[in-house]
């Protein structure tokens, strides 16, 4: 009898060990189809809510994702934030825990919601907070957030290439909260070329120009001015990518307008008309004089 429970106990261990070895495998596994997911359907940065799992394989992803995990207890917080200490992923990666109700975030926020199993989170709680074309990633598959009719891209400075600054958008109203904020927290204005200039969205991708020169020097010209195009997710504000520029800024500009002094209203009429985004693609001038139109890839620059 004692022969027979201790092999009845070995082959239970054994099933159990096994058991344990496939869900490791099948977490990697569906992790791997994540990153798959998201780097095809174009996500070059964002936020994404890990469910149930404390895998780190979406550090694949690179430097422009921030992975919130959201596990059951604190023990489990804990475990998952001594592993991300040690893979040297603090920042990238936070940890914390969920009572398996509301998701902690924002409507219409994430660029994607990762279930280690099906039904975790309810199916209201996932079109919640997904931004439009996020994606849901799960065991049986991804599914994208459908666009709304009620929103429109914002190709040119005025719209679009007719000039007229009427937007079929339904959704805009006033301010209701702060969604997200990016530097440069103060900015130029009025006795200096704007601080930001020209922004157009397109994909849920917003893309301007902006320079970050210290509002502490916006009339002197000594300082060089440090122009960049940027993008950002449109609904989250994770920085995707940021080109500098070359030429820009009011020791290169021409004169407009007849307000004394040096660099006073010197902003160009055509600055803001050097940005088009239509698509995955950005229309832009890199060099502000003698720079050709560039086409750059709007999720990567």
């Amino acid at each position: 009898m004692k022969k027979a429970t201790s092999f009845r106990s070995n082959i239970i261990a054994r099933l159990l060990a096994v058991a344990l070895l496939l869900a490791i495998a099948s977490s990697h596994a569906h992790a791997a189809d994540a990153v798959k997911a998201l780097r095809e359907a174009r996500f070059s940065g964002g936020l994404i809510a890990q469910v149930g799992s404390d895998d780190l394989a979406l550090k694949e992803l690179g430097e422009g994702f921030h992975i919130r995990l959201l596990l059951p207890d604190a023990a489990a917080v804990a475990k998952a934030q001594a592993a991300i200490d040690q893979a040297g992923l603090q920042g990238r990666f936070t940890a914390s825990t969920w009572d398996g109700k509301a998701l902690p975030f924002a409507a219409r926020v994430l660029n994607a919601v990762i279930l280690a199993k099906e039904g975790l989170v309810a199916d209201g709680e996932v079109t919640r907070v997904l931004a439009p074309r996020g994606l849901l990633i799960s065991p049986a598959g991804s599914k994208a957030a459908p666009v709304p009719g009620t929103i429109d891209d914002w190709t040119h400075f005025l719209y679009d290439a007719s000039g007229n600054a009427v937007s079929t958008d339904r959704e805009v109203a006033s301010p209701r909260s702060m969604r997200w904020r990016a530097d440069p927290k103060y900015a130029i204005s009025h006795s200096a070329p704007a601080s930001l200039l020209g922004l157009v969205s397109a994909n849920g991708r917003i893309i301007y120009l902006v320079n970050e020169t210290s509002y502490l020097f916006e009339s002197t010209g000594i300082v060089p001015e440090r122009w960049f195009l940027i993008a950002r997710d449109a609904f989250n504000g994770a920085q995707l990518w940021k080109l500098p520029l070359q030429g820009f800024g009011q020791n290169t500009m021409e004169e407009v307008g007849m307000q004394p002094g040096p660099g006073v209203w010197r902003t160009p009429m055509n600055l803001n008309r050097r940005l088009v985004a239509l698509g995955d693609r950005i229309f832009a001038t890199i060099g502000y004089n003698d720079g050709p139109l560039s086409i750059l890839d709007a999720a990567t620059g």
